[in-house]
């Protein structure tokens, strides 16, 4: 495996990197985002109860998050080519191997699996990204990579509604979108970066230095998981027909698609943070409007629009600063630490939402999460003053400051 520098990228390498990452990001979201809600048709049609599903869902996370800790040693070992191919290759077998074996035990081992093997992908390709992508444009690249992350996950679907969920074919299709998002590393292999890790970092130590960043990857993740969960629930329960219930979730979506560029150019040109407070501010107020704004049709669309941008542009820029809060050795191990996080709270989400639900029908959905944003938001605004606060007092004395 060669290695080198981003330092040492020509431009026109660096934006060839930059193609094929995200191109690799589409295709995998495609099969994730396929495969994700067929299996749920498939189980349900088997009779499966929805709170098995529920479980059977959540068994990906776990995998997810109980190889994550492993990643950055393998990387190291492997090298990050041979990692991310690992990675592939495991979930490219699982997926294989469920219409061989449906007994649902099976099923939740392969879930297991699926999630074991992204761990790897996920961490290379979001490292990756962030140590060849310029300061300057980070946040309009990692815009760009969570929009078409958005845009593979809303195409996914969509194979299940032209050939239907019956049969292999749309096990072997899905198994083919993951063979061909490996296939962009091929291209780039010979300009991979160095993602050594330095053998002093420890992943709880990286979350405790930087609360904000890891912060919004666990409200990134909790708002994902219940949106997704119980939006489209939250509109019966509130008297909407079926067909409207579920444009709700269509609306948020909206805004995870076409806000996500806008919000990383104002995190390029103006501040991070202050990008970061306008997406944990729509986190905020978004749910706590929708009660009192919901029977108008044209309010509840803006607010839904707005709320969904946040609610997914806060991982991207949560990644754009975890570029500039933890530079060379240390980002590999960030990044892993980042996803657990972020999964973590997807796991979390949906019960604790289910069960806010049942506290308080039918608004409690909204009120937890506009009251985890609105924490969420403390806590950024107040990391904010205090390192203002900071570098004041830095300045006087002539010390060097840090960005966070």
């Amino acid at each position: 495996m060669t290695t080198e520098s981003t330092h040492a990228l020509t431009a026109n390498e660096r934006r060839k990197t930059i193609i094929a990452l995200l191109s690799s990001a589409f295709i995998i979201g495609v099969a994730l985002g396929g495969l994700a809600p067929m299996l749920a048709l498939v189980m349900e049609a088997q009779g499966v109860s929805t709170l098995m599903i529920g479980f059977n869902s959540a068994m990906s996370g776990i995998g997810v998050i109980s190889t994550t800790t492993l990643a950055p040693l393998v990387i190291k070992r492997l090298g990050p080519f041979t990692a991310q191919l690992l990675g592939y290759g495991i979930i490219f077998t699982a997926i294989l191997l469920f219409p061989l074996f449906t007994q649902l035990p099976v099923w939740f081992g392969l879930r297991f699996l699926m999630g074991v093997g992204l761990a790897m992908p996920w961490v290379v390709s979001e490292t990756w990204l962030n140590l060849v992508t310029p300061t300057a444009s980070r946040g309009r690249i990692m815009a760009l990579y969570t929009m078409i992350l958005a845009l593979g996950f809303a195409a996914g679907p969509l194979v299940v509604a032209v050939i239907g969920s019956n049969g292999a074919l749309p096990y072997l299709i899905y198994a083919a979108f993951v063979g061909l998002s490996a296939l962009p590393f091929f291209w780039i292999r010979h300009l991979v970066p160095d993602m050594d890790v330095s053998p002093h970092t420890r992943l709880g130590g990286l979350a405790a230095a930087a609360p904000t960043i890891f912060g919004a990857a666990m409200l990134s993740g909790l708002t994902d998981a219940a949106t997704f969960s119980f939006l489209p629930l939250y509109g019966l329960r509130v008297g909407f027909e079926e067909s409207y219930a579920v444009t709700l979730l269509s609306l948020f979506l909206a805004g995870n698609l076409l806000l996500q560029y806008p919000i990383g150019w104002l995190a390029d040109h103006f501040s991070r943070r202050g990008a970061l407070l306008f997406c944990a501010g729509a986190c905020t107020l978004g749910p706590a409007l929708v009660p009192i704004i919901y029977q108008s049709p044209l309010l509840l669309g803006v607010v839904l629009f707005v709320w969904g941008g946040g609610a997914w542009a806060i991982y991207g820029v949560a990644l754009t600063m975890l570029g500039d809060r933890f530079p060379g050795g240390q980002m590999t191990a960030a990044n892993a630490a980042f996803i657990m996080a972020f999964e973590a709270a997807n796991i979390i989400g949906p019960p604790a939402s289910g069960y806010a639900i049942t506290l308080w029908a039918p608004h409690g959905l909204m009120f937890f999460l506009a009251a985890t944003a609105a924490l969420y938001f403390a806590l950024t605004a107040g990391r904010g003053v205090v390192h203002s606060l900071g570098k004041k007092g830095k300045a006087a004395f002539n010390y060097p400051t840090r960005l966070d």
